[in-house]
């Protein structure tokens, strides 16, 4: 399809100005790194992948308990801000937060605040 081709054709001129693959796969990196700074710093919350095989792109946050996945989400997204369920649900109470593509430090920043105030 040609608006396909268009559309991509617009998103490599993006990664192109924006520093290429490697500044961008570097974003990716370092919002994981923000992400994973946050979890630490809660004793609620961590992620479901050990680190060394954790995705630059996206991240399963484990939610307590005392919140379901299924809340979290529609009160995230009354906030304006989306994330994932899980996929598979013997994988238990968890959200998917991705960090890759367009996504900016500011980004991230902002959803993990709106999250904060959720999971208070």
């Amino acid at each position: 399809a040609l608006s396909l081709y268009f559309a991509l054709e617009r998103q490599l001129e993006r990664v192109a100005r924006s520093g290429g693959w490697p500044a961008r796969y570097a974003r990716h990196r370092a919002l994981l790194e923000a992400l994973e700074r946050w979890i630490e710093g809660r004793n609620d919350v961590r992620l479901m992948a050990e680190p060394g095989q954790r995705s630059p792109a996206i991240s399963a946050v484990l939610l307590p308990q005392s919140h379901r996945a299924k809340d979290v989400l529609a009160a995230l997204e009354t906030r304006g801000y989306l994330a994932g369920g899980g996929l598979d649900p013997r994988h238990g109470n968890l959200i998917r937060i991705g960090h890759m593509g367009d996504l900016e430090p500011s980004h991230l920043a902002s959803l993990l605040a709106q999250l904060e105030e959720v999971l208070q």
